[in-house]
């Protein structure tokens, strides 16, 4: 077991250890609680890395009490690892999120509990918890848990409104520890290839900039004693990618509330892999390897050079054509629908195949292959082969498929259009 692991575990005090990216483990009233458990894997169909890795060992399960996940991307909802929990070990998931369901229908696990959104619930005599749902999307969710004496805000890849944070601590109080997220990581503008280079480039910033305006009004709505950015310790595979040299860092989020002279700005604390932080009667204490940013992008660049395209030349063989039967289970799946007013046509290929196209209509609840791309009302869909394969083979989902960001996208008109995107998660 790693040393400041031990160290955590062996202190009385109510406190956080950052296990990295989302995974966070809290004693709150001596009882353990660990936030996104995932295994040290790579994940969205092995596009993405842990870096640094999570620090975590197989000791710590048999000492947990409770796990709670926050929503179903790989890189906070792994059912392998969830699968292998003790019955003794409650595990808590949103109640009404999509992406949960399959897990829950094939797996009858007994020690699954649901937490109703925006609602104080009893988990243990002294310790309490809410999710607060996203209020753009369907699949984010929150938590805030309270014991005797201390307070922990989990807040993932949740986006919300200080609004809305404000009203949960009118409800729940002030967080002592603030899991804080500010990067931007989403394919859109990076892999969208209707609008001009500039306009990509110029986008990013604006989005990027976005999601750290948001993270500073969180923060501060939460009235924490600590706020330790997270969520963003994942690295694209592929050394070369814009996302990467776009995606924010907790450095860029700690420069960025100094420069706003925000009333949060010291309390600001750069965590890695293994940091944690205990509250005592006194203070809060940090046990931090304090690694400077300079130290950090040396180890990035040669972790990235050692990153390979696991993607071996036979899965380039890969063609549409060949998979008639499989586009058959997803046929079944939309002629139960009820009819979509969606006038947008999806249009999916792979990159080594432009000429056979799989042709998806929302309105006429119709899948088929088709040879030729009508732009007017359409959105195109182009990916690596072994993404698309995956899907096919029902795999993973569309949702997951984007999340690897091996594709690109072109939209006719161009403009971004929620409803479609739900049907994509939804029913893909």
């Amino acid at each position: 077991m790693q040393n400041s692991l031990k160290n955590f575990l062996s202190s009385q005090e109510d406190g956080s250890f950052f296990v990295g990216h989302a995974s966070v483990l809290a004693r709150i009233d001596k009882k353990l609680i660990m936030f996104d458990f995932v295994r040290n894997i790579n994940f969205f169909l092995n596009s993405w890395f842990f870096f640094p890795k999570l620090e975590w060992t197989k000791e710590i399960i048999k000492k947990l009490d409770y796990i709670f996940i926050s929503h179903s991307h790989d890189d906070h909802f792994d059912p392998v690892l969830l699968k292998k929990i003790p019955k003794n070990i409650k595990i808590f998931l949103p109640a009404k999120r999509v992406g949960f369901e399959n897990f829950l229908k094939n797996h009858k696990i007994k020690n699954i509990f649901m937490i109703n959104p925006n609602k104080i619930q009893k988990i243990d005599p002294t310790i309490s918890a809410m999710a607060i749902p996203s209020d753009h999307n369907d699949i984010d969710s929150s938590y805030f848990i309270k014991g005797k004496k201390f307070s922990l805000y989990h807040g993932n890849d949740n986006f919300l409104s200080p609004h809305l944070i404000k009203k949960a601590v009118s409800k729940f109080g002030p967080a002592n520890h603030a899991y804080i997220p500010f990067a931007y990581v989403w394919w859109y503008p990076f892999c969208l290839t209707s609008i001009s280079s500039k306009r990509r480039k110029n986008e990013g910033k604006r989005l990027s900039n976005k999601n750290m305006i948001i993270g500073e009004g969180i923060s501060r709505a939460l009235k924490p004693d600590v706020v330790i950015p997270f969520a963003a310790n994942m690295v694209y595979y592929d050394p070369a990618s814009v996302i990467n040299k776009e995606t924010a860092n907790t450095f860029d989020f700690k420069t960025f509330c100094r420069k706003k002279k925000s009333i949060i700005s010291n309390k600001v604390q750069n965590l890695f892999p293994g940091d944690y932080v205990l509250k005592n009667k006194l203070k809060n204490q940090i046990f931090s390897k304090k690694i400077n940013k300079k130290i950090f992008f040396e180890k990035l660049k040669n972790f990235l050079k050692k990153a390979k395209n696991i993607y071996n030349a036979d899965n380039k063989k890969f063609k549409i054509e060949n998979n008639l039967k499989k586009l058959k289970t997803y046929q079944k799946k939309l002629s139960k629908l009820k009819k979509i007013k969606l006038n947008r046509n999806l249009y999916v290929r792979t990159n080594n195949h432009l000429s056979k196209i799989i042709k998806i209509d929302p309105w006429k609840r119709n899948i088929s292959l088709v040879n030729k791309i009508e732009k007017k009302n359409s959105y195109i869909f182009t990916f690596d082969p072994i993404p698309l394969k995956a899907w096919l083979e029902k795999k993973v989902s569309f949702e997951d498929v984007l999340n690897s960001q091996r594709f690109t996208l072109e939209r006719y008109p161009e403009e971004f259009r929620q409803d479609i995107w739900k049907y994509i998660r939804n029913y893909l």
